[in-house]
């Protein structure tokens, strides 16, 4: 599948693809989720894919689950 390219809204050209490590709160837990998406390098607006978003929502589950001793959507190698 192709990369998906994304300009900026505000019309500042091609936005940059980013990894990053993102801390939030989530139903009252503190959480570390890793994101990936589009930054325009001049105001800095961020944006994704649907399929980036959907990555988010499941890391975010995940994370979740993890912090509070629930099963996550991991497979583990037994």
């Amino acid at each position: 599948m192709k990369e998906a390219r994304m300009d900026c809204p505000s019309g500042h050209g091609k936005m940059a693809l980013r990894k990053a490590k993102k801390r939030m709160t989530f139903r009252g837990v503190k959480i570390v989720v890793p994101i990936e998406q589009y930054r325009c390098p001049v105001c800095g607006v961020e944006a994704g894919t649907i399929n980036q978003a959907a990555s988010i929502q499941k890391a975010i589950a995940d994370a979740f689950r993890q912090a509070v001793n629930l099963l996550t959507g991991l497979l583990q190698n037994v």
